[in-house]
C-alpha cells in the first residue's frame, strides 16, 4: 500500500501507520465533517440530531414518536429532549395517535418546512467545505464509493428490537 501521508497537515500527530487505513481516514473524515456541520447548525441554534429527525418527518410526516428514533438512531431520552424544544420552537407538533392513545406521533409545522429548508443549505455548505481539496468529478465517485461500501455492510440490530 503507498503511503498518502503527505495528505494530512504537518501538525498532524497520530501514528503514520494509521494514515494508510480507510477505518482511521473515514473516522478522521467523519471527525471533520461533525465539527464543520455542528459549528454552522449551533449558529442556527440546533444541532445534527434535529436535522436527522426533520429529514426524517420530510420523508414520512405523522410518524410514530419511537419510529423516529429507530429511523435516526436517536436514543428516547434524547428524542425527547430534542422533540420537547423543537415543539418550543414552533418546529414540530406531536399529537396522540387515535389508534393508540400511548403512542405520540409527531409532524412538521409549516416552520419546521421552512427551517429544514434553511438547514439544507446550512449542510449543503459544510459538506461543500469538506470536500473542497477535491473536484466536482472526483466528489461524485467518492460519494458514490461511499455508498457503496455502506450498503455492503450489514446495519447494527436496533438494541430496542428485542424477540426474546
Amino acid at each position: 500500500m503507498t503511503s498518502h501521508s503527505s495528505y494530512l497537515p504537518a501538525e498532524h500527530s497520530s501514528p503514520k501507520r494509521l494514515h494508510d487505513l480507510p477505518t482511521w481516514l473515514l473516522g478522521e473524515a467523519t471527525r471533520l465533517g461533525w465539527r464543520l456541520l455542528g459549528e454552522r447548525l449551533a449558529a442556527e441554534g440546533l444541532t445534527r440530531n434535529h436535522y436527522s429527525v426533520f429529514s426524517c418527518l420530510a420523508d414520512q410526516d405523522g410518524l410514530a414518536q419511537a419510529d423516529v428514533g429507530r429511523a435516526t438512531g436517536i436514543d428516547e431520552s434524547d428524542l425527547v429532549r430534542l422533540l420537547n424544544s423543537a415543539e418550543e420552537l414552533g418546529l414540530v407538533r406531536r399529537s396522540r395517535d387515535p389508534d393508540n392513545r400511548r403512542r405520540n406521533l409527531v409532524s412538521l409545522t409549516p416552520e419546521g418546512h421552512t427551517t429544514l429548508k434553511r438547514l439544507d443549505e446550512t449542510v449543503r455548505q459544510a459538506n461543500e467545505a469538506l470536500l473542497a481539496p477535491l473536484s466536482e468529478s472526483e466528489r461524485a465517485r467518492f460519494v458514490e464509493s461511499l455508498r457503496r461500501v455502506v450498503s455492503g455492510v450489514p446495519p447494527e440490530p436496533d438494541p430496542r428490537d428485542t424477540d426474546a
